[in-house]
């Protein structure tokens, strides 16, 4: 979905040299000029996220921050092969899907390219920590008014393309999990995923992977021949920001076209702890509705049928379960197993889904 640019992708951070940012900024921006710009923070994971500050050489017309975060795999070969396909995703959807976001919190970019010469794709976005934005994470659940305002975020994205949904949207639904549930559910490695302490809470029918595998393929086919609309993919908590008292969403690496389930079921109850999901999530169910419903959808779900699917979709939070260590730390799995968990065994999810 992403458009390629001539501008040579640095695969290193010493490649990203003023005059690099200096051509990078200038395809949107074509009268910056830079004086100078400085490399603060590396930060290497599933992507890199590179720090720079910099300063302007006449006056910085367009009122440009002096900050940015570079995004791209500047990490090695191995970096680029595992995670490369999402960095791609993300220009893609910053150089697609920005601009018809209006009014969404998201982070702004200020240059998107790939290049499939070298496998490399980059953004580059604002230093949200300018804005003072705090991050999202699952050990610090949000509060109820919170989740209130971040179904009312969810329903503006879904309602933007509900009754014309991309047609290149991005990888298909259901993702990532689709790709490696073969992996995910083998004895020798489901079964040390599931003998971990922090796998104390779930429900003993679903250790099976027999079983788990079976929810999760009734939840595919259930949803794959419905309806679907533009989705985050990947709306935990860890991947939110707050600015403002208002909900934003961070890494665009997984945006697809799929059902509105996926996200509020997901976001719903990753956010919140065990007992406020209990106490609020019908509420909570019909204010994503209600806000469909405001925003010109006029074929939202009825509130029974959407709470079939809310039911129906925890799977795809239960396999929190499945995730490395090396991808997150133990206690931000664990405190969503927790939460997941239990809404398997609350909303009666395997029962919901035939299994």
């Amino acid at each position: 979905m992403s458009s390629k640019v001539t501008l040579d992708l640095p695969l290193a951070p010493e490649g990203l040299t003023t005059e690099w940012l200096e051509s990078a900024l200038s395809i949107r921006y074509p009268s910056v000029k830079l004086a100078s710009s400085e490399v603060c923070n590396v930060v290497a994971g599933t992507a890199s996220k590179i720090n720079v500050a910099l300063k302007y050489d006449n006056g910085n017309p367009h009122g440009l921050p002096e900050s940015m975060y570079i995004k791209g795999g500047f990490h090695g070969a191995e970096q680029l092969e595992l995670a490369g396909a999402g960095y791609h995703q993300e220009v893609g959807f910053y150089q697609n899907f920005e601009n018809q976001l209006d009014g969404l919190e998201i982070p702004k970019s200020f240059f998107a390219g790939a290049n499939d010469a070298n496998g490399q794709a980059i953004v580059i976005l604002e230093d949200l920590t300018q804005r003072q934005a705090t991050f999202g994470n699952a050990t610090a659940p949000m509060s109820v008014d919170m989740m209130a305002k971040t179904m009312e975020w969810l329903a503006h994205l879904h309602a933007t393309f509900w009754s014309k949904p991309p047609v290149d949207a991005n990888i298909p639904w259901p993702g990532v999990v689709g790709s490696l549930i073969d992996v995910m559910l083998a004895d020798d490695y489901w079964g040390p995923m599931t003998s971990r302490p922090l796998a104390k809470p779930l429900p003993e029918v679903a250790r099976d992977p027999k079983v788990v595998r079976k929810a999760l393929m009734s939840m595919w086919e259930t949803f794959g021949s419905q309806s679907k609309t533009f989705i985050h993919g990947d709306a935990h908590l860890g991947n939110m920001y707050f600015v403002d008292n208002a909900p934003g969403f961070l890494d665009w690496q997984s945006p697809m076209l799929g059902p509105w389930s996926d996200d509020v079921t997901y976001a719903l109850i990753g956010g919140l702890t065990v007992a406020d999901r209990r106490s609020n999530e019908r509420d909570l169910l019909r204010h994503y509705l209600d806000a469909l419903q405001r925003l010109g959808v006029e074929s939202a779900p009825m509130f029974d049928e959407a709470w079939l699917a809310y039911r129906q979709q925890v799977m795809h939070g239960y396999m929190w379960v499945a995730t490395p260590p090396s991808m997150q730390p133990d206690d931000i799995v664990g405190a969503n197993v927790e939460r997941f968990s239990a809404a398997l065994e609350d909303l009666e999810t395997l029962s919901a889904l035939g299994v």
